[in-house]
């Protein structure tokens, strides 16, 4: 199953990093799919089920998944690690692409956008 090796709960000494998009309306088509290929350039192993990926680079494990939530159509970017920086460049590079490929369906993003910073299953940050 495509979650086994990426459960729940944030194992110890290990560093998870959220990013979500919710678009209140549908989402846009194939959005999901889409950042599937760009995600091809920035991990190096990865697994494809149909509303998710599970990916690695160096050491650091990505869970991107779809979803819908309370009526929202939702994308979440999970990023887990023990290299704070290796987190925040997977991150900001996904973000990156997720950004650049809003504009070029030239969508104006009704969405709320969560960073999440979680550490051994504590909720530590949001914004």
């Amino acid at each position: 199953m495509l979650y086994s090796s990426f459960c729940p709960q944030v194992p110890p000494n290990i560093i998870e990093l959220r990013y979500q998009l919710q678009f209140l309306k549908k989402g846009l088509p194939n959005f999901f799919e889409k950042m599937s290929a760009r995600l091809q350039s920035i991990v190096t192993q990865r697994e494809d089920w149909k509303d998710g990926i599970l990916a690695t680079r160096n050491k650091t494990k990505l869970l991107l998944t779809r979803k819908k939530s309370h009526g929202l159509s939702c994308i979440t970017l999970s990023v887990r690690g023990a290299e704070l920086q290796e987190l925040w460049f997977l991150v900001l590079n996904i973000r990156g692409e997720m950004l650049a490929l809003l504009k070029v369906c030239k969508t104006s993003v009704t969405n709320i956008v969560v960073f999440s910073f979680l550490s051994n299953s504590d909720f530590i940050f949001s914004a």
